[in-house]
């Protein structure tokens, strides 16, 4: 009788037990599921290939949103036509803004002037669009929606983009050559625009009349250009304020929707206040030009 009261007593015992371990377990489930999964954080992939010359590569960061919009914006890593990872890692100051809005942002490198002609760094920024567009699902945009800024050279080469943009050869045999370069919002900060005009100011740069007729985006502007945002200080001496002004002018003559910022008293390259106005009108001419359609 009393080894059954004991046997009995030692069920109950591990019955109990396994209730409070279960109970535990169940609370531990309960907590993990009630548990907020961690933030979304954004992120930055360095040197992705986007082309090869001369046994070389040539290279961009992408910098992706923790909620991307589905739109992208390139980055034209250029000053005085040079560029470098070294001046890669300056602008990456200018991309916050753009990613806290959920902008993917491709920083683009090329090769640098007077080693490489402007031709060859022209094709190249035009491969780094064909090259974002190819791979656009990877990154999660929209190919009808990537814009493209920059400033001084940058910005030449930028509003080179929206004036010249073409829809690929689709016989070539490089796959990225077969995609479009067009793109559907600039932003040029201080551009110089007519190289002929502005290289006689500069004469540092030295560019043929075939150069100077080939890679001033004023002599391109048509109707159908890409939206273009031009910011530029009055004070100036580098790239005269006339060089973005005459470059709107054109523009908003042929149609294209454009704006102009003239910011009084900022000389060449934005700091301080200058540098806050200047990024939060780029800001705003994507959010208005890169949207999603709407359903």
């Amino acid at each position: 009788m009393t080894r059954s009261i004991r046997t009995g007593t030692r069920l109950r015992a591990s019955v109990i037990e396994l209730a409070l371990i279960a109970c535990i377990c169940s609370a531990t489930a309960c907590v993990i599921g009630d548990a907020q999964a961690p933030a979304p954080q954004s992120s930055v992939t360095t040197d992705v290939v986007y082309g090869h010359k001369d046994g070389l590569v040539l290279t961009l960061d992408v910098h992706r949103p923790a909620r991307p919009n589905g739109a992208g914006v390139i980055s034209i890593v250029s000053g005085g036509w040079q560029s470098s990872v070294e001046m890669a890692r300056i602008f990456t100051q200018t991309y916050p803004p753009l990613i806290d809005k959920g902008f993917t942002v491709f920083a683009v490198r090329h090769g640098s002037w007077p080693k490489y002609p402007l031709s060859s760094i022209v094709a190249e920024v035009r491969r780094s669009v064909r090259f974002v567009r190819q791979h656009a699902k990877e990154y999660g945009i929209d190919p009808n929606r990537i814009g493209v800024f920059g400033g001084s050279a940058g910005g030449q080469l930028a509003l080179l983009l929206g004036t010249t943009g073409d829809s690929g050869d689709p016989s070539a045999a490089d796959p990225v050559l077969r995609e479009s370069n067009r793109v559907a919002a600039v932003v040029a900060n201080f551009p110089p625009t007519d190289l002929a005009r502005w290289a006689t100011q500069q004469p540092v740069f030295k560019f043929t009349e075939t150069e100077a007729a080939q890679f001033s985006p004023i002599r391109f502007v048509s109707a159908g250009d890409a939206p273009a945002l031009i910011v530029h200080g009055d004070a100036d001496t580098t790239v005269p304020v006339d060089q973005g002004e005459t470059m709107y002018a054109a523009l908003a003559k042929a149609g294209v929707p454009a704006s102009f910022v003239r910011i009084k008293g900022a000389e060449h390259g934005f700091a301080g206040a200058d540098r806050a106005r200047a990024s939060a009108a780029m800001v705003q001419w994507f959010e208005q030009h890169l949207r999603a359609a709407a359903n």
